[in-house]
């Protein structure tokens, strides 16, 4: 019983099919909602009107109470709380919940509690629909198959207009997003899966890693080198891992030679690209106010919106956590994603799970450092890591199956 073989019949399978696919529909057509509204339909305002109730904010508002009716009304929302209760998976959820209610705190209450609520929201409707998947080796497909979808509507704007230069394409949107696929379809194969399912691993891991190439986002490549190092070693290919830590540090080396630089980074001068297009300014001065509201922060999500200097995000997941709440935010923040590392390395040490799910985690918690799509608002690339958090609790799920059926089979 694999986690990616013949399995038996499990809740979703067989006969259960389409009753499965109409309990998942709701829920992934709500998930893709808001990627549309987030990539398609963006929204154009002033930056001092980010708060401000539009038409495209009502969109926003009815999408998540929507989501929240349609989660109180699932039959498999009880069974998925009760897989996130466990030590593993316990802080992550625990963080969003003292995001709102740090609506008490915030000097902006309402968008605090919103904002949090939308993340707990979306994050539960993807595991929800996971859950209905039946076995890990179909979950797999689902998470691929939802994860290029992302992708494909965060390039959309770009392809729209027509401009397939190197310079258009230079963004870390879609970059984070094919940075987690990439690292899983390469980490899986690192694991040695039979023969079919290497060859669509590999079709993804080439398609999702050539995007993040022409993106020439830094910290996306970084991410990948990171999480494929990581991956070589949970398949206890040390030599490997070796020589991909020390080959990505020779071209990251190479890559920021003055000849490299106009290409990788165009339109920027050397200071722009020294002080990381002006981040470790803006970190700076989240430093200061970090101090300022030292235990619980001053509300979930609004600290890069109130800052001297406005920006959409603070860039940087680890800033947006202890940002919004504080010392005891930032310590479920990082136990949250300690849990997760911790939990999937060990499953795929012991075999017991995916080495790809380890990978996308770990490439996501990296990138997050340079792109906050974590502890802070929710977009496209947050679906695409809660995807890969649902992957875990399925690969989890079916091995905990599996050990009844061999400790039965064993007391017979």
């Amino acid at each position: 019983m694999s986690f990616f073989g013949t399995a038996a019949p499990r809740l979703g399978s067989g006969s259960l099919g389409r009753p499965r696919i109409a309990r998942q529909a709701p829920l992934w057509l709500l998930a893709f909602a808001l990627v549309v509204r987030l990539t398609v339909l963006v929204r154009r305002r002033a930056a001092d009107e980010f708060a401000s109730i539009d038409s495209f904010a009502l969109l926003q508002v009815g999408i998540a109470a929507l989501g929240g009716l349609v989660l109180l009304g699932s039959p498999r929302l009880p069974a998925v709380l009760r897989d996130l209760r466990r030590p593993s998976t316990l802080f992550f959820p625990g963080f969003y919940v003292l995001g709102v209610l740090s609506a008490a705190w915030s000097e902006l209450p309402a968008y605090s509690a919103f904002r949090a609520g939308e993340a707990l929201v979306q994050a539960l409707l993807v595991l929800v629909a996971l859950s209905y998947a039946g076995d890990a080796g179909r979950a797999e497909r689902q998470v691929l198959r939802a994860a290029f979808a992302v992708i494909a509507l965060q390039l959309a704007p770009v392809l729209l207009l027509g401009d397939f230069t190197l310079r258009a394409f230079h963004s870390n949107t879609f970059a984070t997003t094919g940075a987690m696929v990439c690292a899983y379809c390469i980490g899986e194969i690192l694991a040695r899966p039979e023969a079919l399912r290497r060859g669509r691993l590999l079709g993804g891991g080439v398609v999702a890693g050539g995007l993040v190439a022409i993106s020439s986002s830094s910290g996306s490549n970084v991410a990948v080198a990171c999480a494929l190092t990581l991956g070589a070693l949970l398949a206890r290919r040390v030599g490997l891992a070796i020589t991909i830590a020390l080959g990505s540090t020779a071209t990251f080396a190479l890559f920021s030679t003055e000849g490299f630089l106009p290409v990788l980074f165009p339109g920027k001068d050397y200071s722009d690209i020294a002080g990381m297009g002006g981040r470790m300014v803006l970190w700076e001065r989240y430093a200061d106010r970090f101090r300022e509201n030292l235990f619980f922060g001053e509300g979930f999500a609004v600290s890069a919106r109130l800052a001297s200097l406005y920006t959409t995000n603070t860039h940087n997941s680890f800033f947006s956590a202890l940002l919004a709440t504080g010392l005891v935010g930032g310590i479920l923040y990082v136990l949250g994603w300690l849990g997760l590392f911790c939990g999937s390395v060990r499953a795929a040490w012991q075999g017991r799970g995916g080495v790809g799910v380890a990978c996308a985690l770990t490439a996501g918690v990296v990138n997050s450092n340079s792109k906050a799509f974590l502890a802070e608002s929710w977009y496209p690339s947050t679906l695409v890591f809660a995807l890969f958090f649902g992957l875990y609790l399925a690969q989890r799920r079916e091995a905990v199956d599996d050990g009844e059926v061999l400790s039965a089979g064993r007391a017979r």
